[in-house]
């Protein structure tokens, strides 16, 4: 069974009418400006300014990107800290991520979840250390690793390590972060981040 409510008057608890109807079917409505013609928008606070769409509003997660590595694996020299080379870039808002540099500049203040995956590697059980870094306008702000060995340097030596780091990030505009990674090996010889082990580098604006 259908129900009907009929009334001519809704009140706020002050006893003040928001809306009214004349009962001929014409409505009064004393609700604020941007509430009553926000049809079709994001109203974002009484007097604030509505959008259409979450990004108009400030809050889609944006600028982002994902960076991953294509071709060859990496030649890295052992023990030196060196730039993951994320040469292929499969998402990004336009302009904030450089294939050739390999760096993110965001465009936007904000603060960032970052993450990264490197594969580093040496065979022949020959890696001690694997180890990888964000770096943020040139210096390190964070590192993550395997590191092989004990007090009595005793050595546990292994072929790589798939090693990943993530982070929260406060950048300004025309900051940049990258990526580093560093392979020691037991000999001395050369190490390598692979290209097909998952390798991402990734960051995206989030809403605080």
């Amino acid at each position: 069974m259908a129900s009907t409510i009929q009334v001519d008057n809704i009140k706020d608890i002050g006893g003040n009418t928001i809306i009214s109807s004349n009962g001929s079917g014409t409505f009064t409505s004393n609700l604020p400006s941007n509430v009553s013609s926000a049809t079709g928008t994001l109203p974002i606070a009484n007097g604030g300014t509505g959008a259409t769409t979450l990004a108009a509003a400030g809050l889609d997660n944006t600028p982002y990107f994902i960076a991953t590595m294509s071709g060859s694996d990496q030649s890295v020299a052992d023990n030196t800290y060196a730039k993951a080379v994320f040469n292929s870039q499969t998402a990004a808002t336009s302009g904030t991520y450089n294939t050739s540099t390999y760096r993110f500049t965001p465009g936007v203040a904000g603060t960032y979840a970052v993450y990264a995956r490197l594969f580093t590697y040496k065979g022949g059980n020959l890696g001690r250390v694997f180890i990888i870094n964000i770096y943020k306008n040139g210096s390190s702000v964070a590192t993550r690793g395997f590191y092989g060995g004990d007090d009595s340097g005793n050595i546990t030596a292994i072929d790589g390590y798939n090693t990943d780091i993530s982070m929260t990030l406060a950048l300004d505009s025309d900051d940049y972060i990258e990526c580093f990674g560093k392979v020691q090996t037991t000999n001395g010889s050369t190490g390598s981040f692979n290209t097909g082990s998952g390798a991402i580098f990734t960051a995206h604006r989030i809403i605080i």
